[in-house]
This record gives C-alpha cells, structure tokens and sequence, in this order.
C-alpha cells in the first residue's frame, strides 16, 4: 500500500504541483499547496521508517523464536530491500525549488532575469523527519556541458556553492541568494 501511495505522489501529486507552479510563474493563480505535498511525502516516510522499525524488531524475534520454513526468516532480505529502496525513491524525489529564481527586486516576476544581476532560488525537502535537521546540504550547480546557442547566459555563484538545509516556517530549505547571470 505504501508503494501504490508513494508512487501516486511521485507521478502524480508532485508533476501537478510543478505544473501549477509553472502556471503561477507567468500570471496564473498562486500556488499554495506545497505544505499539503509535504505532509503526504512525510506521512510516506513516517510509515516506511515504521516499516523498517518493525522489520528490526524482527530480527531480535528472530534470534530469539524460529522453526523450520519461518517465512519471515526466508523473506526478511526481500523485505528489508523493498523497504529501505522506497524509502530511498521517496527522498530522492523529496527536493523541489520551492521558488523559482527571481532578482530581489522584482520577486513577483520569477524567472525574468537581468544580465550581470543578483538573483535567488529557494529550495525545499519535502520529508520533515527529525533525523535529518540540521544534517542535509545542497550544493548549487550550472551545467557547463550546454552547448552555445544565441542568448545563452553562463551563470555564476558568488560566495559558497553549498547550503544546509535549515528549517524555516515548518520545512527544511536552503535558498542561494547571491547567483548571478
């Protein structure tokens, strides 16, 4: 159940959330349901950990009680594996840009930059776990492999590259605020 949720969030949920998140960079309505996505992604972590808990505490169970074709003992490593591979899934489609790059001066206008101007983006990890404040870090980078094309702009980073995630208004984000175009 927990696989047929995680992938409704994944491929489904979070495109729509990007989608309106789009829509609202040119002149659509607000976007405003990022917190609810949060609450579904940590709910989603929350059980998987529970999972992976109670598969420990079987583990001590075992030791301790076992018989022939136990088919816990003989499907712990499967379980172990799923657990521990949707968990990861999940975190690895956790971050998003939470707002969209825009200059300072005119953030009501993401995604309109100047050439040689400041500008900032903020990203957010959709998992709020306890086990990871204060422990993430994101580091910002341009791809330097895209080919020349007429008004290509080569981005830049003053100051540091790499932000830990700090929790702010109930989320954990980083925002890099000195990027320059």
């Amino acid at each position: 159940m927990a696989e047929a949720i995680q992938s409704d969030l994944i491929s489904e949920e979070l495109p729509e959330w990007k989608k309106r998140q789009q829509s609202s960079c040119i002149g659509g309505p607000p976007n405003a349901c990022l917190d609810q996505l949060q609450n579904w992604f940590t709910a989603v972590a929350e059980s998987l950990q529970q999972v992976r808990q109670q598969l420990k505490e079987l583990q001590e169970l075992e030791q301790k009680y076992t018989y022939d074709n136990d088919p816990i003992k003989q499907q712990k490593g499967f379980l172990e594996g799923r657990a521990l591979a949707l968990f990861r899934n999940l975190l690895e489609h956790s971050l998003v840009v939470e707002r969209q790059p825009c200059m300072p001066t005119y953030p009501q206008r993401p995604l309109v930059l100047q050439t040689k101007r400041p500008f900032t983006v903020k990203l957010r990890f959709l998992v709020k776990l306890q086990e990871f404040n204060y422990q993430l870090k994101v580091k910002a980078l341009f791809d330097k492999d895209v080919t020349e094309n007429k008004g290509f702009r080569k981005f830049n980073i003053l100051g540091t590259n790499t932000k830990v995630m700090e929790e702010s208004n109930g989320s954990l984000a980083a925002e890099f605020v000195q990027l320059v175009s």
